[in-house]
């Protein structure tokens, strides 16, 4: 058994966003903001090894991000300035790891997972800038559930029996978050990323 403490950061990530649960009227017809930004996530995990090429693991996440609108101009003529959504989400994943030995001292791996996210979005975590300069507060305080996957690689130093240090370029999809407008309108966030990861892995004797 081993333990894995982990953080890692967005190094690419997704600007999509949905609004096939609003209302007519309210369809966006143009947006241009830059999407997702500030990403970071922390992680513990429990594994098992399998054997001396597989070994799986379940982790438990918390990512914190923000995600840019820009100015958006919907169906019916309303027009929003500088939109932001601040969310966080709290995950667990099953992941399988593959590792190949390149010497004594280094292992190169590929994994996969499965798992689900929770997403979190508070009242005030909606702002939007009016003509006049204010800030202003737009949403509603919203959480919803989706499907997580991942799949990325990665190279392990091992430092001695009990101990490991791994990096990782990893792609995962969180999902889903759901915007929830102060008139009930649903936009969702396509929460994606490319993310450089490093973790600390501990051997239990």
């Amino acid at each position: 058994m081993f333990i894995d403490i982990k953080h890692g950061e967005a190094i690419s990530e997704t600007n999509k966003i949905d609004d096939h649960e609003s209302t007519l009227s309210r369809t966006i017809i143009s947006t241009d903001g830059y999407g997702m930004y500030g990403t970071k996530f922390w992680g513990i995990g429990l594994g098992k090894r399998i054997s001396n090429k597989y070994n799986f693991i379940t982790s438990l996440e918390q990512i914190d991000s923000k995600f840019n609108h820009g100015n958006i101009t919907l169906l019916n003529g309303s027009r929003y300035a500088n939109v932001n959504t601040k969310y966080n989400a709290k995950s667990i994943i099953f992941e399988v790891e593959r590792n190949f030995d390149l010497n004594p001292k280094y292992k190169f791996f590929i994994n996969g997972g499965l798992g689900f996210s929770r997403f979190s979005i508070n009242a005030n975590d909606h702002q939007v800038t009016s003509v006049t300069g204010n800030v202003y507060n737009v949403g509603l305080k919203n959480s919803n559930n989706d499907i997580l996957t991942r799949f990325g690689f990665g190279i392990t130093r091992v430092i001695n029996e009990n101990l490991q240090f791994v990096t990782s370029i990893d792609y995962t999809d969180r999902g889903e978050a759901e915007w929830k407008e102060a008139d009930g309108d649903i936009y969702d966030l396509h929460i994606k990323s490319t993310n450089a990861v490093i973790k600390l892995r501990y051997f239990f004797k």
